[in-house]
């Protein structure tokens, strides 16, 4: 494995809204959105960018399953899983950091939904917290709202699969801002939770993260961890890719189970080393991997465009 373990007590590691489709699902057909895309699509290319760098409204992605033996080099592909519906929202993703666990199936698999199964990887469940800012946070047509554009998030997923496709599952979403966490908590379709927390670079290329959840009714979970950055790219192997390109996500509300298609350009991924100094999140499982040295990724900016929820049938 690329991404090389954390060792014990303190942790060190070192490198390694529901809505009805169908009131959207001819739009991107209209003419005037097939032009505005094409517009949109060759302006881009005359400011230099690279077809691998986009993120096209036309319903295309970069399909993670097509790698060369540079993992880097993705093939922009149709792809029948994708929302063909138009994007609503976008948002950035700085200073993201990837801490990703085994864990026995047996020890995950009850704490999904039934509609979903488990992702495995040799043979392995994976759980992961992955940290991050947020910033540019808007819907589509609309410039960012001051004071709702940027929060700092800390999620805790697992690695899931649904009728053929691949994704995550989120056991939790902390974020340090209580109207972001209020307005997505709506009718209960993600697990936001109200967090203290601080995202901060003490030296040039080392960062401190530390989240500690205060909402109501909810266990205290806490993640203290500090982290350096590497000047390597990490070659990314069959686990990386496995660990970071979803484009899928599945939330159960109310009963029913949705789908949020996510599109961006591949992560391209640094070694990183640190500590874990505290680690309780995801307290309903315990005494496993919260003590074990985690595979760890960094990756400094990505933007993403999440399209409208879908209801699984």
């Amino acid at each position: 494995m690329s991404g090389q373990v954390l060792t014990q007590t303190i942790l060190i590691f070192k490198p390694m809204l529901p809505c009805d489709p169908n009131k959207f699902q001819n739009l991107n057909r209209h003419p005037i959105i097939k032009l505005i895309g094409c517009l949109f699509f060759f302006i881009r290319i005359r400011k230099g960018e690279t077809i691998s760098e986009m993120d096209t409204m036309m319903g295309f992605r970069l399909n993670p399953l097509r790698v060369g033996k540079n993992t880097n080099q993705y093939t922009l592909v149709r792809s029948e899983f994708m929302s063909k519906m138009p994007w609503i929202m976008t948002q950035e993703w700085h200073e993201t950091l990837f801490l990703h666990w085994p864990i026995s199936p047996e020890t995950l698999g009850k704490h999904i939904p039934s509609e979903l199964e488990l992702d495995l990887f040799d043979g392995m469940a994976w759980i992961s917290l992955i940290l991050f800012r947020v910033k540019g946070n808007r819907p589509r047509f609309i410039p960012p709202v001051p004071g709702t554009s940027s929060f700092v998030e800390l999620n805790v997923r697992t690695y899931v699969t649904y009728k053929g496709r691949s994704g995550v599952y989120f056991f939790s979403l902390d974020a340090d801002h209580p109207l972001i966490v209020k307005l997505t908590t709506l009718g209960n379709f993600l697990p936001y939770r109200y967090a203290k927390m601080k995202l901060l670079k003490r030296y040039k290329n080392t960062i401190t993260f530390k989240s500690k959840r205060i909402h109501k009714n909810t266990f205290p979970e806490t993640l203290v961890t500090t982290f350096e950055l590497t000047s390597r790219i990490l070659e990314k192997g069959p686990l990386e890719i496995w660990l970071t390109e979803r484009y899928h996500l599945w939330t159960k509300t109310k009963g029913y189970l949705f789908r949020v298609d996510i599109r961006h350009s591949p992560w391209i991924l640094q070694d990183v080393t640190g500590t874990i100094h505290q680690n309780t999140m995801a307290s309903f499982i315990k005494n496993t991997f919260q003590k074990e040295p985690p595979i760890a990724h960094y990756s400094k900016m990505k933007k993403a465009r999440f399209f409208p929820p879908v209801k699984e049938r």
